[in-house]
Order: C-alpha cells, then sequence, then structure tokens
C-alpha cells in the first residue's frame, strides 16, 4: 500500500456523502460530522470515527499505517 493523498477535506466529505459511505443525517450512525478525513489511500477516502476511532477506509492494513502515524505524531 502507497503512502496517503490528501485532497481538500470538504470534496472528500461530499464524495463520501454522494456515494452512500457517510451520510449527511446527524441521526444515522455513519454521520459526517462525527469522522475526521485521515487521507486518501490507493484512492480511496479514509475517514475515522471521532469517538470510536473505528475507520472507513480502504482495508484494516490502512488502518493499521494511519494508527502508526497517529502515534507517531504523539512522540
Amino acid at each position: 500500500m502507497n503512502a496517503p493523498t490528501f485532497k481538500d477535506s470538504g470534496q472528500a466529505f461530499q464524495e463520501a456523502i454522494d456515494a452512500g459511505r457517510l451520510s449527511s443525517d446527524p441521526k444515522d450512525t455513519n454521520y459526517a460530522g462525527n469522522y475526521m478525513y485521515m487521507g486518501t489511500w490507493d484512492g480511496v477516502d479514509t475517514f475515522k470515527n471521532i469517538d470510536t476511532r473505528e475507520y472507513i477506509g480502504p482495508s484494516a492494513k490502512a488502518e493499521a499505517i494511519v494508527d502508526a502515524l497517529d502515534q507517531a505524531q504523539n512522540l
């Protein structure tokens, strides 16, 4: 898996909402307001839930890589 690329987060969220990956409805469990944009991995935008830290993205491998990056930033 390649390193992530980054685009405008507003664009990433809108594309995810349009594709049904995230929702604009605050009542939905996949409400976009509950997620952070974490980058684009192999062409797939990745989001992390701000409460549960669960990812919506290309794979569990991407999740492990992003967690490692998060930990490195906290050093």
